[in-house]
């Protein structure tokens, strides 16, 4: 027998950050990054802070904490380029780009 569920992208974002257990991701670290790939935002800059800030009602210091964070796990790195602007690991955007999320479940009978 085979269960299907749909999940809209913000499920599938937050399920498949979930799955890399060593970054061991806090409940705020994965809506900032799924409100960031549910809108196509790679980069973090001040127009991206903003946006983050009005849709997950964060101040800026709670949100710039948090983006810090992310940083010190490896999560965003750092544009040598620009200042204060950071991009997705491309590790991550990778697995992102797999597109496919698989479960698989055994029952046993046992009593």
């Amino acid at each position: 027998m085979i269960f299907q569920r749909k999940l809209d992208k913000k499920e599938y974002y937050k399920e498949l950050l979930s799955l890399l257990t060593f970054f061991k991701f806090s409940e705020f670290e994965l809506d900032i990054l799924t409100t960031m790939l549910c809108n196509n935002m790679t980069e973090v800059n001040i127009d991206t802070r903003e946006y983050i800030r009005k849709i997950l009602n964060k101040d800026k210091y709670i949100t710039n904490n948090y983006v810090k964070r992310l940083r010190l796990k490896g999560v965003l790195l750092d544009r040598t380029d620009l200042n204060r602007v950071y991009y997705i690991n491309p590790t991550i955007m990778e697995i992102i780009k797999e597109g496919k999320l698989t479960f698989e479940f055994s029952i046993n009978d046992h009593n």
